[in-house]
């Protein structure tokens, strides 16, 4: 059908949309993320699998992840001039990371590392997104312990899993000040994923 994007569309149409977002005139946030939604919505209608997809949806995740950061000073959580709106791009991220998370399961080892990874930092460049999974459901203690108990070794004891366990393990414990030690930490994108944890630690 005409409406089908191929792989490589959807990769040309991803770099120039997150390429625009430097440039800051008014409505930028609004467009890009819709036009990543449809990228999203496209690849999930064509069950688009493998490394090239999964690419893709990182890119995305991340982009929403650094989106959060960007905005994160917004009040109200909103930003009229680009349209952003933090509740929003959540449910865009989460809604890409589901993707990518399912595109991961369906690989060799069930965590998406490719079967030729053979550095740390190759495994880290997987491992990152199994983080911000943890990070965005670390007040969910039942969903972040399933989670870490499905990955493989080499992910569990990853640099960015291994960061993301502590901000969970500080949240379920309700120690604030440990919280905001451990997002101190992180990278902005994962930070991203983990600024919502931030009201209930500054109370603790």
């Amino acid at each position: 059908p005409e409406e089908i994007r191929p792989i490589g569309v959807l990769e040309r149409t991803v770099e120039y949309l997150i390429s625009i977002m430097d440039h800051p005139y008014a409505g930028t946030y609004a467009f890009v993320a819709d036009r990543l939604r449809a990228v999203v919505q496209d690849m999930v209608v064509q069950a688009e699998q493998g490394e090239r997809a999964a690419h893709i949806l990182q890119r995305i995740v991340r982009f929403h992840a650094l989106s959060a950061v960007r905005f994160s000073a917004s009040p109200d959580g909103k930003d009229s001039m680009t349209g952003y709106s933090a509740y929003h791009n959540h449910e865009l991220m989460s809604k890409a990371l589901v993707s990518l998370l399912h595109s991961y399961a369906l690989a060799g080892d069930g965590a998406g590392v490719p079967a030729e990874a053979k550095t740390a930092l190759e495994v880290d460049a997987t491992a990152e997104y199994h983080g911000y999974h943890l990070l965005l459901h670390a007040t969910e203690p039942a969903v972040a312990q399933s989670h870490l108990a499905a990955l493989p070794p080499a992910v569990h004891g990853s640099i960015p899993v291994r960061a993301a366990s502590v901000a969970v393990h500080s949240t379920s414990a309700g120690d604030g000040l440990a919280v905001l030690r451990s997002l101190a930490q992180l990278p902005l994108s994962a930070l991203g994923c983990a600024l919502h944890l931030v009201p209930a630690a500054r109370k603790d």
